[in-house]
């Protein structure tokens, strides 16, 4: 029966993280820190053999691993509100898949903790004031957020056990991916 409630009142956690982080998704629609925004979306342009470069000459530059991200919706070929609204639905994926992870790492590195305690402490994290607005912007702060505690995620699995191989394959490649999302 216990495990009955820890399941419902994770449902409800997701249920209230997807309202909290979607409820606004139809008035994003557009671009709107013009820059940091700018300069994502111009490289995925450009991967899109999109011509951009007018924008891109007056924009600091931004890395491709985000980019790499709205280019591929670039293939969806639909009309850029709708990619701005699909980046933010990634955005709230990324947030939601971190949640999950962060009650992975806590369960594990506070064994003593009651898993109430662990949802309680977990939803506070996911309902930090700054990655809900970062969520809400087409920038690299969400991926960076979700591959931080992925990082952290193999770090843990690799304390119980420095063999695993796949450990060290996803501990490598959500460390590159860091370094490739925001140089």
């Amino acid at each position: 029966k216990q495990k009955i409630i820890i399941r419902i009142i994770q449902l409800m956690n997701v249920l209230f993280l997807v309202y909290l982080y979607a409820h606004q998704l139809g008035d994003l629609k557009n671009i709107v820190v013009i820059n940091d925004e700018f300069g994502y979306w111009g490289i995925a342009a450009k991967f899109a053999n999109k011509d951009w470069s007018s924008l891109l000459a007056t924009t600091p530059y931004y890395s491709y691993g985000y980019s790499f991200i709205i280019y591929l919706l670039y293939m969806i070929n639909v009309s850029n509100t709708y990619m701005y609204t699909f980046v933010i639905i990634i955005n709230i994926i990324f947030v939601l898949v971190t949640y999950f992870l962060s009650l992975k790492v806590c369960k594990k590195m506070f064994p003593k903790l009651s898993t109430y305690a662990v949802l309680f402490i977990c939803l506070l994290i996911a309902v930090y004031p700054n990655t809900l607005f970062q969520s809400q912007i087409a920038w690299a702060e969400t991926f960076l957020y979700f591959l931080y505690w992925l990082c952290l995620y193999f770090v843990v699995r690799l304390s119980e056990n420095l063999k695993h191989i796949g450990s060290w394959l996803g501990f490598i490649t959500s460390t590159v991916l860091l370094y490739g999302v925001h140089q």
